[in-house]
């Protein structure tokens, strides 16, 4: 994925002055032409029509130079591959120590089956483990994205929103900021937002209204409304966005939402097509302790986007409110890739250990036969 480390409003700010230059540029590009047409039209042997081609040449280079130096740098791409570990035999979603996104997918999967029947009905109906499918008026044989894989999808979703709503939660609890400046949606402000997600809208629907929680365990906000709660296996989870006033959130389809501010318009897309990837076995039969035969590992890809409004090149202050976005990344970053994963738990020099213990352990079957022999 792209640098999560290198700032974004930092390189847009420098971005500004790049433009400075830009203008400057044009205005002395401006009076070189105008000085040396003057100088051409005098000059009998080149005729107008060679002198108006230069010139539109010249401006072209210079707006050209523009678009590369400002408008293509506005908008910046981070992928984050992650990884799902199923078993195939129970039918569910292998929960994996010190793994954020795994541990959360389980939890939410399990909670959202335990409350809801017609959820546990899909996933058991079309699960991610059938992966293809037979077209038999074509006679096509097409990988298969079936309610499971849309259930993954939408359970992800709402595992990246709420880690943005913790994010932005903490973010704004300082002094610094002005609450006039902010907008805190809550469930009632997004509802085409929570229609399209299972599990949003779920788990934020009022504890009143499910009957799971006749009684809680919760953990309550210091003003005593309860923010997060857990009943009989159900889940309940108080929903919140603090952005900037003037923001807004839109889904753009079944896999895609926006939040739009004055600055940014802020991507986020999830892609999980069934696509294996690649995790080690020393890993699945050592440190999970699981039969690998029932085991199949998928690969799920979330797309972070920032398009800066061109506007904003233009803004001199205010940006306090908006860098949420590049401590997000980061910290996103650390929780899902199964990169960092790997990285944060010294996978490699664990291996080493295991290899070793491995082969320890086959010379002294081997010592012990021999010494029997």
């Amino acid at each position: 994925m792209a640098d999560v480390n290198s700032s974004l409003i930092t390189r847009l700010l420098n971005n500004r002055k790049a433009f400075l230059e830009v203008v400057i540029a044009a205005i002395l590009l401006a009076l070189s032409l105008n000085l040396i047409s003057g100088c051409l039209l005098e000059l009998t042997w080149i005729s107008p029509f060679v002198t108006f081609v230069v010139a539109i040449s010249l401006t072209l280079i210079c707006t050209l130079y523009f678009v590369v130096r400002l408008l293509w740098t506005r908008t910046h791409t981070y992928n984050f591959k992650g990884f799902i570990i199923y078993d195939s035999k129970q039918s569910k979603v292998v929960d994996i120590p010190r793994y954020d996104y795994g541990y959360h997918l389980r939890r939410f999967m399990e909670a959202a089956f335990a409350e809801n029947e017609a959820i546990k009905k899909l996933w058991d109906k079309e699960p991610i483990s059938k992966e293809l499918h037979f077209d038999k008026k074509e006679g096509k044989v097409s990988r298969y994205i079936g309610k499971g894989h849309q259930l993954i999808v939408e359970a992800t979703e709402y595992y990246v929103l709420e880690k943005l709503s913790t994010h932005l939660t903490d973010y704004f609890n300082q002094p610094d900021f002005d609450e006039q400046e902010l907008r805190t949606f809550v469930r009632n402000d997004i509802p085409d937002v929570l229609l399209a997600n299972k599990f949003l809208e779920l788990f934020s629907k009022p504890m009143e209204d499910r009957p799971l929680f006749s009684g809680n365990e919760s953990s309550p906000s210091k003003n005593g409304e309860i923010v997060m709660a857990m009943r009989k296996g159900a889940f309940y989870s108080r929903f919140d966005l603090t952005l900037p006033k003037s923001s807004k959130i839109k889904r753009i389809d079944s896999k895609t939402i926006t939040v739009e501010t004055n600055r940014f318009i802020f991507t986020i897309t999830i892609d999980f097509k069934g696509f294996s990837t690649v995790i080690p076995y020393e890993y699945l039969h050592h440190v999970l302790g699981l039969d690998t035969s029932a085991l199949k590992e998928y690969q799920i890809d979330i797309d972070f986007t920032v398009s800066f409004r061109f506007a904003s090149l233009f803004l001199p202050g205010g940006w306090d409110y908006y860098r949420w976005v590049e401590s997000f990344v980061e910290s996103f970053d650390q929780r899902f890739s199964q990169d960092r994963y790997f990285k944060n738990i010294a996978w490699e020099s664990a291996l080493t250990v295991i290899q070793y213990l491995e082969r320890t352990k086959e010379n002294r079957k081997e010592r012990k036969s021999n010494n029997g022999n």
